[in-house]
């Protein structure tokens, strides 16, 4: 498994939308699941790819 870096904008992201899909239930293990769709962000770059700890 791999952590994903980036330093996006969330303002800008939320403008760049290019998709949405259908909400799905997360959890993190850390408090209450919540749904989040799927996004399609037209110009968003990761920074760096590291190992999960």
């Amino acid at each position: 498994m791999k952590n994903l870096r980036w330093n996006e904008s969330p303002i800008f992201s939320l403008n760049n939308i290019e998709m949405m899909g259908a909400p799905v239930r997360v959890s993190t293990g850390m408090g209450p699941a919540v749904r989040v769709p799927s996004l399609k962000v037209r110009d968003f770059s990761f920074t760096s790819i590291s190992d999960a700890v």
